[in-house]
This record gives structure tokens, sequence and C-alpha cells, in this order.
């Protein structure tokens, strides 16, 4: 039996590249039938960004683990918005390739957090969040 993978969406509040970033996410778990428990989480400040380990906004986390290949040796963290270098050049939000590939790693992997059914925005304590359109990044 397959596990449900947690997906971290972190970023902060007025991040324009947070919608996109989560309609990649969905898109691609749906793509691959995966049900998935979806995190949004909020990076409000500086601290936090230290504490949760923030390489930028958005960063898409699958079971604890950056997307982006050898994200994870990274030891300089920042709150500020996040470009990713692809193989299409620049971009705001990971490629789909890495965002497939850990969903996929992720089935095998046991699951960390959540048990529900589906794409389901979480807080950090659990509790279901909507989350606003975003504005900009300033």
């Amino acid at each position: 039996m397959a596990v449900e993978p947690v997906v971290e969406i972190l970023s902060f509040q007025g991040c324009p590249n947070h919608d996109r970033a989560r309609a990649l996410v969905e898109r691609v778990a749906d793509e691959l039938a995966i049900s998935a428990d979806l995190r949004l989480v909020d990076v409000p400040d500086v601290a936090a960004a230290e504490r949760v380990r923030f390489l930028g906004s958005p960063t898409i986390r699958v079971n604890g683990r950056d997307v982006e290949p050898g994200a994870d040796e990274r030891a300089a963290f920042t709150y500020s918005c996040r470009m990713y270098r692809t193989s299409t050049g620049l971009a705001g939000e990971p490629d789909e390739r890495w965002v497939r590939a850990a969903l996929l790693e992720a089935l095998h992997t046991p699951k960390r957090h959540g048990d529900g059914e589906g794409l389901r925005p979480r807080d950090e304590e659990g509790k279901p969040v909507r989350r606003a359109g975003s504005d900009g990044c300033s």
C-alpha cells in the first residue's frame, strides 16, 4: 500500500509565485493520481526563515525534503523570493520534473505527517487553511 506524502509549500505573505507553485503541485499530483496532504506554511520573518531552513519563497518540500536536487545541502537560509535554475532558465517555481520525481519517490517512503485524503491545505498545526491571492514580492 502506498503512503500519502506530505507536501509543504513554504512562503511569505505576498509571494508572487505561491499560487503557481501550488497549482504545479496540485496538477502533478492529479496527473500521477497521488493523494497528498498539502500544507501551506507561512514564513513571517527572518527568524522563522532560519528556524525552518527556508531557502526562499516559495519552497516546496515533499516528506520534509526540498524538491530541488541538492537543495537540502544548503546552509544559507533567506527571507526573500526564490529563483530556481530549471532546464528552461530561471523560474519562480521549481521544475515540474523535480516535483514529479519527489512525489513518486515519496510513495515508497514512510509518511511523516497527516492522514487525510487528497490535497487539503493545512497550517503548521494541521488545521485547514485557505490563502488569499498574492500581491507581489516586496
